[in-house]
Order: C-alpha cells, then structure tokens, then sequence
C-alpha cells in the first residue's frame, strides 16, 4: 500500500485550526519510533550549521580557494573559522580553525599592501604571489584534513 504524504498548505492548515483535523494521528514509522515517535516535517536541520567535522573545516578551505575569484567568500569562511573556533573544538580540528583564521587575516593585509603599492608598481608583482600562497595554504590544510591529522604549526606564515 502506498502512503501520500498531505501538502503542506493541508499540514499548515490542520495546525491552524485543530477543530479540522481528520480523524486520530497516524502511527509514526519506524525510523520516527527510533527517534522518539516525533515525525520529521523536514525543515529541521539535522546538525547546526556550525558542527565541529572535518567537512566544516574542508568547506572553509573551498571557501578561501573560491575567494581567490569572487572576495567575499572570504568573509564567510573566516566567519565560520571564527565561529567553529569559538565551540571549542577537538584540539587537532582547533589548528585547522586558527590556520584558516590566519590566513584569512594576513591574506587580507598583504592583498591591501599591495593595493596600496599599486601606485608605485610593486603591487601589481605581490597581487599573484599572494594568490599564490593563499592556495598553497588551502592545499596544505586539505592534505592534513584529508588524512585527520592536525597542522603541526598553525601560526606559521610560509605554508
């Protein structure tokens, strides 16, 4: 037998108005028994959005690599690092989130140095070599993630 799940606008509206309801609950699934009885209406999220997991840590690393074509991106991966810093993480995902946080920072003072040594033709060199180190960075805390081991020393400048 096949079970159809009602519309939304029905669910909506039997909440708003109790007296409409049609008839006794049905009995919940299976996998809603293991969780209690209490039925999924699919808009909670199963984890936050902050989780402390290595996919958090490999989304900021994409983050900083996307943010090398479109800036602002950088400001949301610095903003979860910031934010996955602040749970207080297991102590080798704790040096993924400073790494990260670190280069967010001193790739944003180099990159203003170099604006600002654009005028007298220096900046235009630095802008690539920034880039440059930017990826080198994101590549070596993948490689470490990748493997689930912490960053030896993640207050270093050179990758």
């Amino acid at each position: 037998m096949i079970r159809l799940r009602k519309s939304t606008a029905a669910v909506a509206e039997r909440d708003e108005y109790p007296d409409k309801a049609e008839g006794p609950a049905p009995e919940p699934r299976s996998s809603e028994r293991a969780r209690g009885g209490k039925a999924d209406d699919g808009f909670a999220l199963a984890r936050p959005l902050t989780r402390q997991s290595a996919v958090n840590v490999k989304l900021i690393y994409a983050g900083l690599l996307v943010s090398l074509a479109f800036p602002p991106v950088a400001l949301l991966a610095a903003l979860f690092a910031h934010l996955g810093r602040q749970r207080q993480p297991n102590s080798w995902l704790a040096t993924h989130y400073t790494y990260q946080i670190r280069t967010f920072w001193i790739g944003l003072c180099a990159t203003l140095s170099a604006y600002a040594l654009t005028f007298v033709g220096i900046g235009l060199l630095l802008l690539p070599l920034i880039a440059v180190w930017v990826v080198a960075r994101a590549v070596h805390g993948i490689a470490a993630i990748a493997q689930n081991r912490p960053l030896s020393d993640p207050y270093a400048v050179i990758v």
